[in-house]
C-alpha cells in the first residue's frame, strides 16, 4: 500500500490503531527543530489505552548518511560508530531514522509518567510503517555512542538521535487475533 502524502499515511496508521484496540484519545502537531532554522510539525497520537506515538513522516524517502570521504576529521569517530551500528543492525538497509534529542527526551519523560512511548517512521511512497519504543531508540543511541557530543543546539541546529532504519520493526508485520481454544 502506498500513500499520496503524509496526512493520508497518518490517517491509515490511526485506523490500524483503532482496529488493534487502541482508540485515539488525542492527535496533535508538535513543533520539532530539524536543524538549521527549520521547524517541522510532527504528528503525535495519544491513545485511551496509554500509548503515545511520535510520527516521523518521510515523503522524500530514506535518509542516508553522507559518504565518509565527505566527513570532517573531527566528526569521523562519530561517523564510524554510526556506520558500524547501521552495518550491524540495519539488516542491509543503509538508511537512518530518528528524531531530535529534545523530542526523544520528552517521550522518555512521558514513559516515566506511565505512558508507553513509541517512535514511528512512515514512508508514504512505499507504504512502510516502522516503529520502536522510545526507550529502545534511546538505548541504542547511547550504547553505541552515536549522539553527537558537539552540536549546534541553540545556534542553528539540533542534536539528532539516529537509529538504523532496518533495525526498526515493521508495523504491518504485527498480527492480531482474538484468543482461540485448541481442541
Amino acid at each position: 500500500m502506498m500513500f499520496d502524502n503524509c496526512s493520508e499515511a497518518v490517517r491509515f496508521f490511526c485506523q490500524i490503531l483503532e482496529q488493534r484496540g487502541m482508540p485515539i484519545d488525542q492527535m496533535e502537531k508538535k513543533s520539532a527543530n530539524a536543524g538549521f532554522g527549520r521547524i517541522l510539525k510532527q504528528d503525535v497520537i495519544r491513545t485511551k489505552t496509554g500509548e503515545i506515538f511520535y510520527i516521523i513522516c518521510r515523503p522524500r524517502g530514506r535518509w542516508y548518511p553522507k559518504s565518509t570521504k565527505k566527513v570532517s576529521d573531527f566528526a569521523r569517530p562519530l561517523d564510524e560508530r554510526l556506520k558500524f551500528m547501521i552495518a550491524t543492525f540495519g539488516r542491509e538497509d543503509r538508511s537512518i531514522s530518528g528524531l531530535n534529542e529534545d523530542s526523544l527526551l520528552w517521550l522518555l519523560e512521558l514513559s516515566g509518567q506511565g505512558l508507553r512511548s513509541y517512535l514511528v517512521t512512515i514512508f508514504p511512497a512505499t507504504g512502510e510503517i516502522l516503529w520502536c519504543s522510545a526507550q529502545e531508540a534511546y538505548d541504542i543511541v547511547m550504547r553505541y555512542g552515536v549522539l553527537p557530543q558537539m552540536s549546534r543546539k541553540g545556534l542553528d541546529g539540533q542534536t539528532m538521535c539516529s537509529v538504523p532504519t532496518g533495525w526498526m520493526k515493521q508495523w504491518l508485520d504485527l498480527k492480531t487475533a482474538g484468543p482461540s481454544i485448541l481442541e
